[in-house]
C-alpha cells in the first residue's frame, strides 16, 4: 500500500500532460490551451469538425500528434517536437514560424505565410494543395499528387529524396526558388515565371514530366540529368536557361526554345526526340548527338559543340541567321541536314549512308579539313557555298549538285586540295552562275585522273564566263567518265506545260527531234528552291510526246520542271512552270509534301472526328490516331521510322476517305 500514492501520481501525470489522448474541438476558434489545459500533448489525436478552427496560439507543445479535419491556425510559437506531426484532411494556416521534428501533409490545404521547417526524416506530402509565401525547408521529402504554388520565396530540401510524382508545381517571382540536392520527377508539371529558378546539386531525372519556363527563368542541375519518356522542356518568352553540369540525355521527349533561351550541358544526347527552336543557344561542351531526332530552327539559333553527330534518321533544319559550329567533326549518318541562310563550320564534315544535305539561301559550309560524301546526296542552291581547306570527296555513289537548274543563284564549291569522285559518284554544276574552284590540277575517280584546273568546260566563246584557271563552270558534270559540259539547255530541253483537271495537274512535253536523252525526271517544289521528284520516265525512241499526272498537288503554288539525263550522265533542265491549286471545299489538306523529318500537318474543313492511318508502302501500320475538335493538326511519325522513303497517309471522316502518297526527307 505504500506504493499506491506513486501509482496514483503517475496516472495523474499522464492525464495532465495529455499523453496519447484523443481530443475533439468543441467550438469554433477554440484555443490550444482550452483544448489541452496542460499545454503539452504526446502522440495525441486532435479532431476538428469541418468548418471549425483550432487556434495554435500559445506556447504549447505537441509531440508526434495527428490532426484530423477542420482548420489549424498556427499564430504563435508552437512546438512540434520529438516525433512526426501529421495533418489529415485539414486546412493548415502557418501564420507564425513553425519548426517540426518531421511533418506529413495528407489531403490538406496548406497556406505557408511564415517560415516552415521540418528537420528530421523524410516528410510525406500527398494530395495536398500548398500556397507558399514564406520559406519552406524539409530535411527530405516525397511529394505525390500535390499542387504547390511557390511565390517569391524559397522551397528547399536539404537531403534526398526530394521526389515529385504526379504533382503540379508553379514557381513565380524573382526570389521564387526550388532547391534540392537531387530529384526524381515523375508525371509532374513544373511552371517557372518571372525570373524564378530551380537548382539541384546533383541528379535531375524527369520521367514523363514537363517544365515550362517564362521570363528569364532558370533550371540548373549540377549533376547528371535525364529527360525521358515524353517529358518536355518549354522555354518561351526570352532569356530562359536549362543547364546540366554533366551529361544531358534526352529520350522520347521534346524541347521547345524561344529567342534568347539557352540549353547547355557537358554533353547532349537526344534520342527519338524533337527539338524546336525559334531562337536561342544550344551548347554542348563535348559531343552533341542526335539519334532518330528532329531539330528544327524557325529562327536564329546558335549550336555549339565539341563534335556533332546526326544518325539513324535524324533531321536538323537551320533557319535564317542560325549557326552550327563544331570544334571537331560534323558527321551525318542516315540523316538529313537542311540550312537556309545559315552558317555551318566544323573541323571536318562527313555525310554518309544515305544522308541528304540541302544547303540554300546564303548559307555557308566550311571545313578546316575534308568535306566527304559517302552514299549520300547533297544540294547547294541559291547563293550557298561550301569550302574545304582539304579535299572534297564523293564516294559510294554520292550525288552532289551545285546550283538549282536555270535559277540565278551563285552556289559554288571550293576545295583547297584535291577533288575525288569515286565509285560511281557524280558532281553536277547546274549553270554558268555556279562553279567549282579547286587548287588541284586534276580530279580522280580512283583509277583515272582528269584535268580540270585548266579547262574549257562551259566557258569561253559562246558562254557567260571566260575560262579561268582553277574554275569549272556549269553546266557541267564530273564523274568517272570525266569532266564534260552539259547539253545546252536551250537546244535540248523541251517546254513543260501544266494544267489543272479535276484537282489533278496534267503535265506534258514534246521532244522535237531525236536526241541522246535516256530518262526524264519530273520535279515539284512549293518554293522553287527545294525540289522533289514525283515521276521518272525512260525515254521512248518511238514517241516524242510525254504525259504524266500529279494527282495530289499542294494547296497554293506548285512549281514543276523537267530534268533530262542523257546516256552519258549529262543533265539539262527545262524552264519552270507554275500552277496554283486552290483548296477544294470539304477536302482535307496535307502539308508539306515531301515531309521534312517526321512532322507533317493536316488541315480539315471542319472540327468533326477523323481517323488518320499512316502505312509504309509495304503495308506496315506506322500510326493510328483519332482526332476531333480542331481544323489543323500536327502529326508526328514514329521517331524510329527511317526517312527518305514514301508513306501512305489515309484520312477517314465525314463518310469519305482521302489517301496521300507522301515522300519523307
Amino acid at each position: 500500500m505504500k506504493n499506491l500514492p506513486a501509482v496514483v501520481f503517475f496516472i495523474l501525470t499522464l492525464s495532465l500532460t495529455g499523453s496519447a489522448q484523443t481530443y475533439t474541438v468543441t467550438s469554433n476558434n477554440q484555443s490550444w490551451s482550452s483544448l489541452v489545459p496542460s499545454g503539452t500533448c504526446t502522440n495525441c489525436t486532435i479532431n476538428v469538425p469541418a468548418g471549425w478552427t483550432l487556434l495554435l496560439n500559445s506556447s504549447g507543445t505537441c509531440n508526434g500528434c495527428t490532426f484530423n479535419g477542420g482548420t489549424m491556425n498556427i499564430t504563435s510559437n508552437f512546438n512540434f517536437n520529438n516525433a512526426a506531426t501529421t495533418f489529415n484532411n485539414d486546412t493548415v494556416l502557418i501564420n507564425s514560424a513553425a519548426t517540426f521534428w518531421k511533418v506529413n501533409f495528407n489531403n490538406d490545404s496548406v497556406a505557408v505565410n511564415a517560415a516552415l521547417s521540418s528537420q528530421n526524416g523524410t516528410s510525406t506530402v500527398s494530395h495536398a494543395r500548398m500556397k507558399i509565401n514564406a520559406n519552406v525547408t524539409f530535411n527530405a521529402a516525397s511529394f505525390a499528387n500535390d499542387s504547390i504554388h511557390i511565390v517569391n520565396t524559397t522551397f528547399k530540401t536539404n537531403n534526398t529524396p526530394a521526389d515529385f510524382t504526379s504533382c503540379f508545381v508553379e514557381v513565380s517571382g524573382n526570389s521564387g526558388t526550388v532547391y534540392t540536392p537531387g530529384s526524381t520527377i515523375t508525371g509532374s508539371n513544373f511552371i517557372f515565371s518571372n525570373k524564378s529558378s530551380m537548382t539541384l546539386d546533383n541528379t535531375l531525372i524527369a520521367d514523363g514530366s514537363s517544365f515550362t519556363m517564362h521570363d528569364q527563368s532558370t533550371i540548373k542541375s549540377n549533376g547528371a540529368t535525364n529527360i525521358k519518356n515524353s517529358s518536355s522542356i518549354v522555354m518561351d518568352g526570352t532569356s530562359n536557361s536549362f543547364t546540366a553540369g554533366n551529361d544531358l540525355p534526352i529520350s522520347n521527349s521534346t524541347v521547345t526554345m524561344n529567342s534568347g533561351s539557352t540549353l547547355k550541358a557537358s554533353s547532349i544526347t537526344a534520342t527519338s526526340s524533337t527539338i524546336n527552336a525559334a531562337g536561342g543557344t544550344i551548347t554542348s561542351d563535348n559531343a552533341l548527338t542526335l539519334t532518330s531526332t528532329t531539330l528544327t530552327s524557325s529562327g536564329a539559333i546558335s549550336i555549339k559543340a565539341s563534335s556533332v553527330t546526326l544518325q539513324t534518321g535524324s533531321a536538323m533544319t537551320l533557319g535564317s541567321s542560325s549557326s552550327l559550329k563544331s570544334d571537331n567533326a560534323i558527321t551525318i549518318i542516315s540523316s538529313t541536314l537542311k540550312a537556309t541562310d545559315a552558317t555551318i563550320k566544323g573541323s571536318s564534315f562527313t555525310a554518309q549512308t544515305n544522308s541528304n544535305i540541302n544547303i540554300g539561301g546564303a548559307s555557308t559550309l566550311t571545313s578546316d579539313n575534308a568535306i566527304t560524301f559517302k552514299a549520300s546526296t547533297a544540294k547547294f542552291f541559291g547563293n550557298a557555298w561550301a569550302k574545304a581547306n582539304d579535299a572534297v570527296i564523293l564516294d559510294n555513289g554520292s550525288n552532289v549538285t551545285i546550283g538549282d537548274g536555270p535559277l540565278a543563284g551563285t552556289a559554288h564549291l571550293i576545295t583547297n586540295n584535291t577533288l575525288q569522285v569515286l565509285n560511281g559518284s557524280q558532281l553536277a554544276i547546274a549553270n554558268g552562275n555556279n562553279y567549282l574552284y579547286t587548287s588541284a590540277s586534276n580530279y580522280t575517280d580512283g583509277t583515272n585522273n582528269y584535268q580540270i584546273r585548266t579547262n574549257t568546260i562551259s566557258c569561253g566563246a559562246g558562254h557567260a564566263n571566260s575560262c579561268t584557271t582553277g574554275y569549272v563552270y556549269g553546266c557541267a558534270t564530273l564523274n568517272n567518265a570525266g569532266a564534260v559540259g552539259c547539253v545546252t539547255l536551250a537546244l535540248s530541253a523541251p517546254e513543260l506545260t501544266a494544267r489543272l483537271s479535276n484537282g489533278q495537274v496534267l503535265l506534258s512535253w514534246q521532244m522535237t527531234a531525236p536526241d541522246n536523252t535516256h530518262r526524264f525526271i519530273v520535279q515539284r517544289s512549293t518554293d522553287s528552291h527545294d525540289w522533289s521528284p514525283i515521276s521518272e520516265i525512260i525515254s521512248n525512241p518511238f514517241s516524242s510526246a510525254y504525259n504524266i499526272k500529279d494527282p495530289q498537288p499542294h494547296a497554293g503554288n506548285n512549281y514543276y520542271r523537267l530534268v533530262l539525263v542523257d546516256k552519258d550522265g549529262h543533265i539539262a533542265y527545262s524552264s519552270i512552270c507554275i500552277l496554283k491549286q486552290e483548296p477544294i471545299a470539304g477536302e482535307i489538306t496535307l502539308y508539306p509534301n515531301p515531309i521534312k523529318g517526321h512532322t507533317f500537318f493536316l488541315r480539315t474543313p471542319a472540327t468533326d472526328a477523323i481517323l488518320v492511318k499512316v502505312y509504309t508502302l509495304g503495308g506496315q501500320l506506322l500510326l493510328l490516331s483519332s482526332l476531333k475538335g480542331q481544323t489543323q493538326y500536327t502529326m508526328q511519325l514514329p521517331p524510329s521510322f527511317v526517312i527518305n522513303s514514301y508513306v501512305l497517309v489515309q484520312v477517314i471522316g465525314n463518310g469519305r476517305t482521302q489517301t496521300f502518297t507522301v515522300l519523307t526527307q
